[in-house]
């Protein structure tokens, strides 16, 4: 794996480093969804909407959020881009409040 790593142009690399990034986006998107789509499919096993399912339900909501705080912390950690853009923007912030 290192050698085709190595044998990579800069531009496969780049794409390859984004695919990594997508993937992991999209398995932790997967995850924290999860607990709903257990919720629709006990709805369509039995009508009865139980105290469990409104747990389940409470907890897919939280996974939600945790979502989107994974996602940014996921982005920050495998895009250079991504954080010199965040750094400009803070940056720009500061002294706009600043001046």
């Amino acid at each position: 794996m290192n050698q085709l790593r190595q044998s990579l142009t800069q531009s496969q690399s780049a794409d390859l480093s984004i695919t990594k990034m997508l993937l992991r986006v999209v398995l932790v998107f997967g995850i924290c969804y999860l607990p709903f789509l257990c919720v629709d499919i006990g709805k369509l096993i039995s009508n009865d909407f139980s105290e469990d399912h409104n747990k389940i339900n409470d907890f897919g909501f939280l996974s939600v959020a945790v979502n989107s705080a994974i996602n940014f912390i996921i982005y920050c950690l495998m895009s250079s881009k991504f954080r010199a853009v965040l750094m400009g923007l803070n940056r720009n912030k500061y002294f706009a409040c600043h001046t």
